[in-house]
Order: C-alpha cells, then sequence, then structure tokens
C-alpha cells in the first residue's frame, strides 16, 4: 500500500473515531439546551416525539471531526 493511501485510511478512521465517539457521548450524557447535544425539543410537536435530532449540530460536528482528524494526519506525518 502506499503511503499516500495509508495517510487516507488513517484519516478515515480518526474521522470515524472522532464523530462516533461524540454521537455517543452527546446520545449517552446530552440533554436539551447543551450546545453541544445532537437532540433538540421540539414544542410545538405532541409530547412522545418532541426530541428531534439537531442536523445543524451534526453537521458541526462532521466539520470539526473532518478538521481534527485533518491536524492528527499532519502531526502523524511529521513524526
Amino acid at each position: 500500500m502506499s503511503k499516500k493511501t495509508s495517510e487516507y485510511v488513517i484519516f478515515l478512521l480518526w474521522f470515524i473515531f472522532l464523530f462516533t465517539l461524540w454521537a455517543l457521548v452527546t446520545l449517552l450524557e446530552g440533554t436539551n439546551g447543551q450546545w453541544w447535544s445532537i437532540l433538540r425539543l421540539n414544542p410545538e410537536v405532541p409530547e412522545p416525539f418532541a426530541l428531534e435530532f439537531s442536523y445543524l449540530k451534526i453537521i458541526i460536528a462532521a466539520i470539526l471531526s473532518f478538521m481534527l482528524a485533518y491536524f492528527i494526519v499532519l502531526l502523524l506525518r511529521k513524526k
């Protein structure tokens, strides 16, 4: 496997790890009103269906995970 391909694989693994870690933590510990929580309360719908996924927070977390994974790969490349 070439060096470039291995860097892409390492980057992808870091990205998946970081994003999954955030998703698990927010699903287990997050509640409505916290800035990092994936769930939000929608007061306009009936009570059993009031929790919804916040797609904006998911996109922001994906972008942050992407950038952090990129910097981790850069640091690993320098060593």
